[in-house]
């Protein structure tokens, strides 16, 4: 990763604060907690809530185990979902697809034991450092109420408004669940996302509701992004048949076949 790319990411990390959230180097990939950021040999990837609050507990004290118990009081600590546990293993599988570079051959990095629960497995770990490097931040201000910003070529996301401006100047509003969808999609641009971790974003206990719900948040979302709604084949948000929803933006690289193999999440049976 170039010296222009990593900048930002780490000047994401910096805070307003005597005590900086550390870079986590793992031998496997490097862990940036404020950004919500993994880098690994082959790019980028990006943690959704879930994800980054149980990789943000297991590098706080790698080798140590975490039961199951203590794992969801931590990525939930107000609303649980209705299957906790089967949500627990399921962020922990789509975590080891983005962090372990040999995903489904037995070299696990997040190691479960029965009885004892899980732990992240580092032979080569190295101390944490400093956020900043070779960068001054000194006049840098970064809130975490700044809105965030999403530039596609058709239009402007704001996160934190739930709001989308369009390149002729007009503006509308996204509801609550449109807004969730719109963020998940597009913290991570043309990558394919499974309806169930969709599902996980939008709903806090997914269990209550159907894939049918969600293609209805997607068909409202349409209405409001596409430029012609009623299009088959939308141009923004692409559907890939019993698989999920990406959101297409020229403008950023496509994921590459490899990326796309490990990336792509499994159809889970839902109710």
């Amino acid at each position: 990763m170039t010296q222009e790319r990593l900048d930002p990411i780490l000047r994401e990390n910096e805070v307003l604060s005597d005590e900086k959230p550390p870079i986590y180097y793992h031998s496997c990939f490097t862990y940036f907690p404020k950004a919500s950021i993994v880098i690994v040999d082959d790019g980028e990837r990006v943690l959704n809530p879930q994800q980054n609050k149980l990789l943000g507990f297991l590098t706080a004290q790698p080798e140590r185990f975490f039961s199951r118990e203590e794992l969801i009081a931590k990525i939930w600590p107000e609303d649980k979902p209705y299957s906790p546990k089967k949500a627990l293993r399921f962020i922990i599988n789509e975590l080891r697809k983005k962090i372990e570079p040999a995903y489904g051959m037995g070299r696990e990095i997040i190691k479960n034991t029965h009885g004892a629960g899980y732990r992240l497995e580092n032979p080569k770990s190295k101390k944490t450092r400093s956020v900043a490097k070779n960068v001054n931040l000194q006049d840098q201000v970064l809130s975490d109420e700044k809105p965030a910003i999403y530039h596609h070529p058709q239009f402007d996301y704001f996160e934190m408004k739930r709001e989308v401006r369009f390149k002729d100047g007009k503006k509308c509003r996204l509801s609550e669940q449109e807004n969730k969808l719109l963020a998940a999609l597009s913290k991570a641009p043309n990558e394919l996302h499974s309806y169930h971790e969709l599902m996980l974003e939008i709903w806090v206990n997914p269990d209550y509701y159907s894939i049918q719900n969600l293609k209805q948040v997607v068909r409202q979302l349409r209405d409001k992004l596409e430029p012609n709604p009623r299009n088959r084949r939308p141009e923004i948000i692409k559907n890939r048949y019993k698989q999920g929803y990406l959101l297409k933006d020229p403008q950023k690289p496509p994921f590459s076949s490899t990326t796309k193999k490990t990336s792509r999440l499994k159809l889970t049976k839902l109710i």
